[in-house]
Parts: structure tokens; C-alpha cells; sequence
């Protein structure tokens, strides 16, 4: 186990062999540091090899206040009694927060950590990246996901990168932020490596069922163009309704226009929150599960008007006033041609 806690660059190609663990030391209550990793060439990192912070920080950024609560970062927590929530932080397009400890009468669970990964060529990933909050076979709250932000020509593999939210008991940690970056022209991500933020699952449904918020993956392609990549919002498909909330945008550690350039997709039961007025270049809700909580602000949408989910009227939520409430503003340009 090799504990990488200052930037290291390689100037090279490199290999993560099976059975090799790259890690840093446990984060304090600030959550900073992390590991940070430069290759400059291809990096290849083999079945059973793993690049991890699970279970890395005691960063106190989104904890309860109050002496039992999980942990919040990309997604919102729950304290306890599950009416009072603890807000969403940290950037989307720049995920460097590390996740937070639970509160549950000093028997807390970590948070995942930090891992920055910078590859000039192809990240080859069959092994696993992981900055997931801790888990535990008890009754206990959990932390959250930390941050994983990788830069790449490519991603290749059958691996797994997750920032999920650790197990534990009800209300379980919100997964945390992933960010991709893939340089090389033409390139996409593709259904492996498998991506996950979900929320922590709870420990006396057998680790089958999420009980926290999922967290967000942002993925930037080279023909997207700096900042206009697609958000993903999902939880695991078990996940039930419930009160799983993404910001937008997040109220703490970010910059204000943290994600308004970006395409915003939800799936399964995830819902975008909106805490202020707000732009983002598109939205879409895939299937009937996901929702848009608007609480009385405006979500000015620039795109030409499309359907969201199976049923608008269910799954779009004005809140506010009769007199003032909510609302989607689609704010499309067309092009007219005229032809003489």
C-alpha cells in the first residue's frame, strides 16, 4: 500500500498491478489533501488494484448539528427524525471536498476522501477508484462520498469509480462528486467503467436498498467544450421515493455559477432542488421517478421546450405562492432561414 498525501507526478506510463493500493491518511475536521496523481503517459490499473479514500475523512462540512445525522456533500442528509436536512457543498465541476463524518453519540462513521487524477494518455481501469464513505454492519449514521476528479485522454475498462455514501443505519451518508474529463477527440464514456455517487445503502435491508441522497457525476467530452458536459443525478435502481435531494446550486463551497452551463439528467429517485433562481443549459428526467423541486423560484432552461418525465404535472414542483409559485422558463434560440 503505497499513501500518496502531497501531488506526485510520474512522467511516464504507468501500472497499478493487482493487488497494488494507492491511499492517503486520513483528512481531518478541514477535510484537506488527499492524493494527487500525474501521469504523462497511459495508466493502467489491473483487477484488484485500486486507487481508494474510502473511509478517509473527518471533514465536519455538511454534519448535523444536532447529535445524530448523516452526512451531506453532493446530495443532501438527513438528521435525526428525518424532518431537518443538512445542505448539499462542494463543486460539480471541480469536486475537491472531502466527505463528511456522521453524528451519532460519538459512534461516527468517516467520509470518503479525495483522489485527483490527471492522465495524458488512457486511464485503462479494470481495478476500482473509490472515495466512498465508510460502512459499517450497524445501526449507526453514515458519512458521505467524498470527491474523485479525474482528467484523461480516455477511460477504457470494467472497473468501477464510485463516491457513494458509506452503509449504515437510516438515515444512511449522500454520495458524493465525480468529475470526468476525457480530452481526446471523439472520445465518450461508455457503459464501463461503472460510474456511481449513490447514496449509502442501509445496513438492515442487507446493503440492497439506498436510504441516502445520490450524489452527482459530471462527465465533459473535448466536442462538449469547457463546462458544458452533462450532470448525472441517480441512485441505485432499488432506491425508493423518499427524500433524496440534489442543490442546485449548492449553497456551500461552490462558486454561483457552479453547473449552470451543463446538461442536467436525473434517473431513478433523485430530485433537483432548487435553492435560488437559476440557469442551466438543459434538463431531463428520465422515466417517472425523478422530480424538480423549484420552491417558488424560476429554473430558466436554455433549450426549446421538451417533455420532462413520464408526467410534467407530478414530477415538476412549483412550491412557493399561488400568487408567485415556481416556474420552468425554456429559453431556446431558433435559427429562421429565409430562402429566395
Amino acid at each position: 500500500m503505497l499513501s500518496l498525501n502531497k501531488p506526485v507526478t510520474v512522467g511516464a506510463s504507468a501500472l497499478l498491478a493487482s493487488g497494488a493500493t494507492v491511499t492517503h491518511d486520513s483528512l481531518g475536521t478541514a477535510g484537506v489533501g488527499g492524493s494527487d496523481l500525474s501521469v504523462g503517459g497511459d495508466l493502467v490499473v489491473e483487477s484488484g488494484a485500486a486507487i481508494s479514500a474510502t473511509g478517509k475523512s473527518s471533514s465536519a462540512l455538511g454534519r448535523s448539528k444536532d447529535s445524530r445525522g448523516s452526512g451531506a456533500h453532493g446530495g443532501r442528509s438527513r438528521r435525526s427524525g428525518g424532518s431537518v436536512f443538512n445542505p448539499c457543498y462542494g463543486s460539480v465541476y471541480c469536486p475537491t471536498n472531502a466527505g463528511t463524518i456522521s453524528s451519532f453519540d460519538g459512534k461516527d462513521l468517516l467520509g470518503g476522501g479525495i483522489v485527483r487524477l490527471r492522465v495524458a494518455g488512457r486511464l485503462t481501469l479494470d481495478g476500482t477508484i473509490d472515495a466512498d464513505g465508510e460502512s459499517r454492519n450497524v445501526s449507526n449514521y453514515s458519512g458521505s462520498g467524498g470527491s474523485i476528479w479525474i482528467k484523461a485522454g480516455s477511460i477504457r475498462g470494467g472497473g468501477l469509480i464510485s463516491a457513494n455514501g458509506g452503509a449504515g443505519g437510516s438515515p444512511t451518508g449522500a454520495g458524493g462528486r465525480v468529475a470526468l474529463y476525457l480530452a481526446d477527440e471523439g472520445e465518450t464514456l461508455g457503459a464501463t467503467p461503472s460510474v456511481t455517487a449513490y447514496g449509502g445503502y442501509l445496513y438492515s435491508d442487507g446493503f440492497h436498498v439506498p436510504a441516502g441522497s445520490p450524489g452527482t457525476i459530471y462527465v465533459e467530452t473535448a466536442a462538449d467544450g469547457a463546462r458544458r458536459g452533462t450532470v448525472l443525478v441517480a441512485n441505485h435502481a432499488s432506491a425508493s421515493a423518499g427524500t433524496q435531494y440534489v442543490d442546485f446550486p449548492s449553497t456551500l463551497a461552490a462558486a454561483t455559477d457552479d453547473g449552470r452551463n451543463a446538461t442536467w439528467r436525473l434517473s431513478g429517485c433523485s430530485y433537483l432542488y432548487v435553492t435560488r433562481d437559476a440557469k442551466v443549459r438543459d434538463v431531463w428526467l428520465e422515466g417517472s421517478k425523478p422530480r424538480v423541486y423549484l420552491n417558488g423560484h424560476k429554473l430558466r432552461v436554455r433549450a426549446l421546450p421538451h417533455a420532462l418525465g413520464n408526467d410534467e404535472s407530478v414530477q415538476v414542483i412549483p412550491g412557493g405562492t399561488d400568487e408567485n409559485p415556481g416556474r420552468i422558463i425554456w429559453d431556446g434560440r431558433t435559427t429562421l432561414m429565409f430562402v429566395q
